[in-house]
């Protein structure tokens, strides 16, 4: 859960997939914070947009560690997935709430590969009964890059919350992810970085700011976030202003311009096609212009680096 509100609902990763079906035969998306109990609910409409029905819908939900997390719901029982058909054109609700506590986590939907299936989560807080917040979030594609606007400003009571999810997507593998959290400023420019990992099913979510967010002590901040991965992870963003929380609107692809390195290009000096022959490069960032001499050539650079560095 975010730290500076009470409770940080979590949306769920839906998976809609036939049991008979290989991991590599399923749609899958995610959404990845949810929030369940203490007040929080969330709702997922699940439809099927295609002219033939659909077998084997499933949707399955995750505490922040991965396991399975049960939930109650108003009419299919208390479990921690749930599978079901899905007529041509019909919509699933499934309503699923929790105890006094409130736990964060996610969840998965897959389907049948190519199954027109699309869903939609509704989330709210109703403490004593009385809705005081209420978003409505997509669900989303897993993707190895995204972007979001972002703003932090103790003054003004904003500040940025992201939640991040390595799912396992119903693969029979899933290894640990680094993920890179780059803060780029209004002018266009990298003011801060930061390496997230997850272990395989792992949930977090937190602000930007303040004492014990993300980048300790950010404030003053408008921007843009990007975060990259070697593979596909699940993102949220949401914006929180003075005690009001809102979804923000996530980006697929990378921001690439900050990246960019324009300089003059160090050329490469043979013999270094081994690591005791390495050649030095100066101060990063640096461009590298080489030779690939025979098909079997492999060429060695060092430079200098810190604990955190991200290259």
């Amino acid at each position: 859960m975010m730290r500076r509100i009470p409770v940080f609902f979590a949306v769920l990763l839906l998976v809609v997939a036939a049991a008979t079906l290989s991991a590599q035969d399923l749609r899958r998306s995610v959404f990845p914070q949810l929030g369940i109990g203490g007040g929080w609910s969330c709702d997922f409409f699940v439809n099927n947009q295609g002219f033939e029905a659909v077998t084997g819908v499933k949707i399955s939900f995750f505490n922040d560690a991965g396991a399975a997390l049960v939930v109650q719901t108003t009419d299919l029982g208390n479990h921690s997935s749930y599978t079901f058909d899905l007529p041509a054109g019909a919509t699933k609700v499934i309503r699923a709430s929790g105890g006094t506590d409130t736990v964060a986590g996610y969840a998965e939907l897959t389907a049948p590969k190519g199954a027109a299936i699309r869903a939609t989560l509704v989330v709210r807080l109703a403490p004593g009964g009385q809705t005081s917040t209420q978003l409505g979030v997509s669900e989303q594609l897993p993707f190895s890059h995204y972007s979001f606007a972002a703003e932090v400003n103790s003054s003004a009571g904003v500040d940025t919350g992201i939640a991040l999810v390595n799912p396992t997507l119903s693969y029979s593998t899933t290894l640990p992810i680094d993920l890179v959290v780059s803060l780029l400023n209004s002018a266009g420019t990298v003011q801060a970085t930061k390496v997230v990992t997850l272990t395989a099913g792992q949930h977090t979510s937190l602000f930007l700011g303040g004492a014990s967010g993300l980048f300790t002590g950010l404030d003053n901040f408008v921007g843009t976030v990007s975060v990259s991965a070697p593979d596909w992870f699940g993102l949220l963003a949401l914006r929180l202003e003075r005690g009001a929380l809102g979804s923000v609107s996530v980006n697929e692809g990378a921001v690439l311009a900050p990246f960019f390195v324009n300089q003059q290009a160090t050329s490469e000096v043979e013999a270094n096609d081994s690591t005791t022959a390495a050649q030095q490069l100066p101060a990063l960032p640096a461009v590298v212009s080489g030779v690939i001499s025979t098909k079997d050539d492999i060429d060695y650079f060092r430079f200098t680096g810190r604990a955190g560095d991200v290259v």
